[in-house]
């Protein structure tokens, strides 16, 4: 079994190397050359970052659950109630798929709490000119 330098990379976490560090280290791989060296990688749809921060994958669930509401934007002409549970059935767990892994601080509440906010105030065509309470709004 051999190992493929073009597909593998190799990263460290939750510390930094040098540039120079980095050219020091080489990793050989056969005859196909060296492993390279990355700062981020998509594992098991998870994106993982050397620095250990979340944010990158929890931005790119939260845009994955834009594009799949947008995507379902012709289901959504329906009843208010039937649209509420479709938003729970098929929004909500696309946006927290993986979220166990997540480092959970008060900006990513926060970003949550805007996500189902925005998108509920859009199935119920509540406008912020109205105001009504994001409290209101998740009842």
């Amino acid at each position: 079994m051999t190992l493929s330098a073009e597909k593998s990379f190799w990263m460290t976490l939750g510390c930094s190397i040098d540039e120079s560090d980095r050219e020091a280290i080489q990793l050989p791989c056969g005859y196909s050359g060296s492993v390279k060296y990355t700062e981020s990688f998509k594992y098991l749809g998870v994106e993982l970052t050397s620095d250990l921060a979340d944010t990158a994958d929890i931005d790119a669930m939260l845009s994955r659950g834009r594009s799949t509401f947008t995507s379902l934007s012709k289901v959504f002409c329906s009843s208010v109630k039937l649209r509420v549970k479709l938003f729970q059935a098929l929004i909500v767990p696309t946006v927290l798929h993986g979220c166990e892994c997540w480092t959970l601080s008060r900006a990513v509440c926060d970003k949550l709490n805007v996500f189902q906010s925005r998108y509920l105030r859009t199935i119920l065509g509540v406008k912020w000119q109205d105001h009504v309470s994001n409290e209101t709004v998740r009842l």
